[in-house]
């Protein structure tokens, strides 16, 4: 598994520091830069080590400072990882690559107030573009050994097949109770991901091909940043609502199923 490198560091350091600026003159509170690394090293631990398809999202769910102080069990996670195998960052974060995100078990102290719902669309996403069996869930009946073997499996397969999702955002542009960001500021804010680290990590990925996952966040980053041998298209975020879930996804499976194909060979 991959390590947040020197370079990224530096690019993420100063993104953070322009995103702060920009949600201070909005008058919204910023992620510490602290939460900022935290967040990509669980990014990092799934990284292929040369991704193929690049999946560029919204952003993480806002996590707090005390959000980040809770840590995730080794003697919980051990069983399900390979022999020898690098435990995944300590810190909980509000992203889908941390495993305690919706798992509540895996934390070294369970508080009883945590709302750690996670964000169960995504995990349907990344089984479905893995083309894995359904996600077992809680309220199914499905037992927390075959949540967690299930997680870790299909995130083996996305990193095999060379899939690797990024935010279009150092800073949280979700805040749970708050809502969103207004839509200018989202607007800032993927416009200088994409001027600093974002453009930095793209870079790095060569010729991955490009999948936008939300209609908003495509038409903040436009088609015109990608160059057209890399770009492929967009799909809604697949919590959305009163639209065809579906559209452009056909493509998308396309793309995936000879990614997959390969990984085989």
């Amino acid at each position: 598994m991959s390590e947040l490198t020197s370079d990224a560091l530096e690019y993420l350091r100063s993104t953070h520091a322009e995103g702060c600026r920009i949600l201070r003159e909005a008058d919204y509170r910023a992620e510490s830069l602290e939460i900022a690394i935290k967040v990509e090293r669980h990014r990092w631990y799934w990284k292929p080590k040369q991704p193929k398809l690049v999946l560029v999202a919204e952003s993480h769910v806002f996590t707090s400072d005390q959000d980040a102080s809770f840590k995730i069990s080794e003697a919980q996670i051990r069983p399900f990882l390979r022999r020898n195998a690098n435990l995944p960052p300590e810190h909980f974060v509000r992203l889908v690559y941390c495993l305690a995100y919706g798992e509540s078990n895996l934390l070294t102290i369970k508080p009883a107030k945590l709302s750690n719902a996670g964000t169960p669309t995504y995990w349907d996403m990344f089984g479905r573009i893995t083309f894995r069996s359904p996600q077992p869930r809680q309220e199914d009946g499905a037992s927390f050994d075959d949540r967690l073997r299930w997680k870790i499996d299909t995130l083996r397969e996305l990193y095999r097949m060379g899939i690797w999702l990024l935010d279009g955002s150092v800073h949280a542009i979700y805040r749970r109770k708050e809502g969103r960001v207004d839509i200018e500021v989202q607007k800032e804010l993927h416009e200088q991901w994409w001027k600093g680290y974002g453009g930095f990590l793209l870079k790095s990925c060569g010729s991955s091909k490009v999948w936008i996952i939300g209609k908003t966040v495509h038409d903040c980053l436009n088609e015109s940043k990608f160059n057209d041998r890399s770009y492929r298209g967009w799909v809604y975020q697949p919590n959305a609502s009163g639209v065809d879930l579906n559209r452009n996804w056909r493509r998308l499976l396309e793309d995936c199923y000879l990614l997959r194909k390969r990984s085989k060979n």
